[in-house]
C-alpha cells in the first residue's frame, strides 16, 4: 500500500499519517483474526460432523450425511429443518432427540417436536420410541 512521505510537513499531517497508520493495522488484524476465525470454525465443524455420524451410527445405526449431522449437533435451542421430500428430515428429528436425551441428558419432556401432520408427528414418535424405548 502506498502512503505519502509526510516527514516535512506539519505536525497536524503527522497526527493524521499516524492514525492511518493505525487504522491499517488494525485492518489487517481484523482481516487475520477474521479468516482465523473462519478456518478454527470450519475445523470445529469437521470435527463435530466425524462425531456426530459416529454417535448416530453407533447409537441407532443410522448413516448420516454432513448436513444432518450439523444439524443434530446444532448448539441452538431451536432449529427448523426446512428440506425436500424424502431427504431425511424426519430421520434427522429422530437422531436429534435422541442424541439430546441419550448424549447431553435433556429430559424427554423439554424436548419439543412440530410435525406437519398427525401421521408425520406419530411417525416420528415411534421412531424415538424404538431405540430409547420409552
Amino acid at each position: 500500500m502506498f502512503l505519502p512521505d509526510v516527514s516535512s510537513e506539519n505536525p497536524s499531517s503527522l497526527n493524521l499519517l499516524s492514525k492511518c497508520h493505525a487504522v491499517i493495522n488494525l485492518v489487517s488484524r481484523l482481516d487475520t483474526a477474521d479468516s482465523t476465525a473462519v478456518t478454527l470454525r470450519s475445523e470445529y465443524d469437521a470435527e463435530k460432523i466425524s462425531f456426530i455420524k459416529s454417535w448416530a451410527d453407533s447409537n441407532t445405526s443410522t448413516n448420516l450425511d454432513d448436513e444432518q449431522a450439523l444439524a443434530i449437533g446444532e448448539n441452538h435451542p431451536n432449529i427448523q429443518l426446512k428440506a425436500r421430500a424424502g431427504s431425511g428430515k424426519t430421520r434427522t428429528l429422530v437422531n436429534r432427540a435422541i442424541f439430546l436425551q441419550n448424549h447431553c441428558g435433556i429430559p424427554a419432556n423439554q424436548i419439543l417436536i412440530l410435525a406437519f401432520n398427525k401421521k408425520a408427528a406419530e411417525e416420528i414418535a415411534d421412531r424415538i420410541r424404538e431405540v430409547v424405548g420409552s
